[in-house]
């Protein structure tokens, strides 16, 4: 089955191609786009405002430096239509920096027009390699350079797709403040400089629990 959706994508992939309505719209999102080194994320790419059509492609690209899919959601649901993944396995896309998916809308066994309209149409998680920003991209499809990226097909096999592509960027976490230098650390009572090298609210915290413990610390 998926085979033959591959073929039918790949072959309205031919036809003539016109750019979305001004109110049909592509985006990218993630639940936060700050991400750390090792971390992980979903990624969700969504339509909105879209008149009706019966298939459609997507190709989702990345940096394999900074980024490493690791697994398509296969059970995404949309009342577009069938999500279908890509075939490939996780380290062939990797290899090519791009995710190929589709799906289509069937009445029966037909092959027809959804509703048009909001959905998801595909849904990746991501890891994150090395630090520095670094973006997710979804393309227009722009043959014979870019065959794979997205595409909405009518069932009167009339092509659309963005004029230009929609992004995600993701950032480093902000990092935690380093320990002025030089600075002189304050101890309970607010005296300055010597003692124990606690500081406000940490101090009280201490030595209430080392007394809890029956011990007293050298002062």
């Amino acid at each position: 089955m998926h085979q033959t959706i591959h073929s039918l994508i790949a072959l309205l992939l031919m036809t003539n191609l016109t750019h979305l309505a001004a109110g049909e719209t592509v985006a990218i999102s993630a639940a936060s786009t700050e991400l750390a080194v090792n971390g992980t994320v979903q990624v969700t790419v969504t339509v909105s405002g879209t008149a009706p059509f019966a298939v459609w492609g997507q190709s989702l690209r990345w940096d394999s430096a900074k980024l490493a899919l690791v697994s398509q959601d296969t059970s995404l649901t949309t009342g577009l239509g069938q999500v279908v993944p890509d075939s490939r396995s996780t380290t062939e896309i990797n290899a090519s920096q791009e995710t190929r998916t589709g799906g289509y809308h069937l009445a029966g066994s037909t092959y027809s027009n959804n509703g048009g309209g909001n959905g998801s149409i595909a849904r990746f998680t991501f890891t994150r390699l090395t630090a520095g920003s670094t973006t997710v991209t979804v393309d227009p499809k722009a043959a014979p350079d870019h065959p794979f990226g997205l595409v909405l097909i009518n069932a009167a096999a009339t092509e659309r797709s963005i004029s230009a592509p929609a992004t995600l960027t993701f950032t480093d976490p902000a990092s935690v403040p380093a320990t002025p230098t030089g600075s002189t650390s304050t101890n309970s009572s607010g005296s300055s400089g010597g003692g124990c090298g606690l500081g406000g609210g940490l101090a009280v915290l201490m030595l209430a629990l080392l007394a809890g413990l029956g011990l007293r610390p050298k002062l």
